[in-house]
């Protein structure tokens, strides 16, 4: 199991990793990094407690970082289909969140 204070990118079930292996699961992170994220460059694209940031992972594919109550989570997303509310449902889904 991942340890959710880990460097959200690196490592076995990480962004990178998830990406590479084409499964598009998203990966936990903590409060501290998601805010250290969002602050470190303006964000690409931004709505609500949803944001992209960085430097493009491939062409038009960015991080993606939601924040669903206490819990916060990053994964690889296209730009161009950048929809908070499908990462929502996605991310219940995975991880057993109820509304």
């Amino acid at each position: 199991m991942r340890n959710i204070n880990d460097w959200v990118y690196n490592g076995e079930g990480g962004i990178d990793d998830n990406f590479k292996k084409n499964n598009g699961l998203w990966t936990e992170t903590n409060s501290q990094t998601y805010w250290d994220q969002l602050e470190c460059v303006p964000p690409i694209r931004m709505k609500g407690n949803a944001f992209m940031v960085g430097e493009p992972y491939t062409f038009n594919v960015y991080a993606a970082f939601v924040n669903i109550g206490d819990r916060y989570f990053g994964a690889n997303r296209n730009i161009k289909t950048f929809d908070p509310g499908v990462y929502r449902q996605e991310i219940r889904k995975q991880f057993s969140i109820e509304d």
